[in-house]
């Protein structure tokens, strides 16, 4: 009836994948690194702590998974507020963003692109703020 090796193996694979249950094909937890993410602009670095944690909270309630910070040039005109880049307020904020990652269980991370820039370029001119910066990193992943 069946000579064909190809068919019956086809046949039998057919009835085999109906034999499985829903459990064994049921969907992996869904995590935090399982859900979209989005990149999160910081134009110079304008940001106040409650604006985070608004922020934050929209993209909880958005079912994201995490933000990639990319910290950007400013606005021009709005100079005064800008809060440079690996300062003590800049990590203050960094860091606050972190502990508000944790609560909410959103994950945080840097561009890779400045990472890469502050490893390669400037470890000379910042050791001890990469350092901490990289403590900081480390204390909360």
């Amino acid at each position: 009836m069946l000579k064909d090796p190809v068919m019956k193996l086809t046949i039998f694979l057919l009835l085999f994948s109906q034999a499985l249950s829903a459990q064994e094909l049921a969907w992996p937890e869904i995590t935090r690194t399982r859900k979209p993410w989005t990149r999160w602009w910081w134009p110079g670095s304008i940001v106040t702590q409650q604006d985070l944690i608004t922020a934050m909270e929209k993209y909880q309630k958005a079912d994201l998974g995490g933000m990639e910070i990319a910290v950007i040039y400013g606005v021009k005109g709005q100079e005064d507020k800008f809060i440079n880049y690996l300062s003590p307020k800049w990590r203050e904020m960094f860091t606050h963003t972190l502990r508000e990652g944790e609560r909410l269980n959103l994950g945080i991370d840097l561009a890779e692109y400045f990472l890469h820039f502050f490893r390669r370029i400037l470890p000379k001119k910042c050791k001890g703020t990469l350092r901490l910066l990289s403590d900081n990193l480390r204390s909360h992943t």
